[in-house]
């Protein structure tokens, strides 16, 4: 009988995530220090030359660069996701078996799609944003 992938109902998480979950948001806080730093003295800087409202201007179009591209391809990913998994569901099957170490494994491939459809389309739209964003002088031209 094959393993299912999917947890129990009383699934109690172990201990050992709050290590993982403490340095994530470490790493986190320490990246955005120092976003945050190079804006602040970017800031000082532009004002200091009297270019506060330009360096202003500069960061909300960088904002609505990212919004527009990271919400224009997460509607055609996702929905593009959404229209082929309605047009070909049927022909999926319910579950599918694979082997991991020599054990069969069932997979439910219903709940697999249902997280990696909308996860995947979010990831990639958030990297064309960051990309777009980080080209806007180049879309300004």
């Amino acid at each position: 009988m094959p393993i299912s992938i999917e947890p129990p109902r009383n699934y109690q998480p172990r201990r050992g995530r709050g290590v993982f979950v403490l340095l994530a948001v470490l790493a986190f806080v320490a990246f955005i220090g120092r976003a945050s730093l190079g804006y602040y003295v970017d800031v000082l800087w532009f004002s200091s030359l009297g270019y506060g409202e330009v360096f202003w201007k500069a960061l909300g179009l960088r904002w609505v660069v990212f919004a527009a591209f990271t919400v224009a391809t997460l509607v055609i990913l996702y929905g593009s996701f959404l229209a082929l998994k309605r047009a070909s569901f049927s022909n999926l099957p319910s579950s599918h078996t694979i082997f991991i170490g020599g054990q069969p494994v069932q997979l439910p491939v219903d709940s697999v799609l249902r997280v990696i459809g909308p996860g995947a389309s979010l990831f990639i739209a958030v990297v064309t944003g960051i990309g777009m964003m980080a080209e806007w002088p180049t879309l300004a031209l």
